[in-house]
């Protein structure tokens, strides 16, 4: 369901599984990352750290939260995307995130639209990320994902 785009079905069922296997590591990541890219960092810690009660030590969840830990930009700052661009592994895809995060349409929509020409891997992504899902009816979304041979 998250993969298909189908986030608001994809909580729920997830919902239902960490109720039914409450320690598991794999339902636990899976809605800890929901969470956090949802912009829900509190429930997000919440389902790593009660994974890591069974699991101590585990990588992928400990990585998960340190990422939360990092200080998040805040939406008043402004993206310099010539900077990002110097840096190195920086795509196309990553600023379009970026703008879509901050609700920044034009902007998202236009990196997004670069992200397609450069064959960027990450829009595979973009189909089931919540930051998406505001713009998913934009008839320049719905172009580029079609262009990108990923439409719904």
């Amino acid at each position: 369901l998250f993969f298909g785009g189908r986030t608001e079905e994809a909580r729920s069922q997830i919902e239902v599984a960490a109720r039914i296997a409450p320690t598991s590591p794999r339902v636990r990541l899976a809605a800890g990352t929901m969470a956090a890219m949802s912009g829900r960092e509190r429930m997000a810690q919440r389902h790593f750290l009660r994974a890591l009660e069974r699991y101590p030590s585990h990588p992928v969840l400990e990585r998960q939260l340190r990422k939360l830990d990092r200080p998040q930009p805040r939406r008043e700052q402004s993206i310099d995307p010539e900077r990002l661009l110097a840096k190195s592994r920086v795509r196309p895809g990553h600023l379009a995130v970026l703008y879509a995060g901050s609700g920044e349409v034009a902007k998202a929509l236009t990196w997004l639209e670069r992200a397609v020409a450069a064959h960027d891997p990450t829009i595979l992504f973009f189909r089931f990320d919540p930051r998406w899902d505001e713009l998913r009816g934009h008839p320049r979304y719905r172009r580029a994902m079609r262009t990108a041979g990923l439409a719904s």
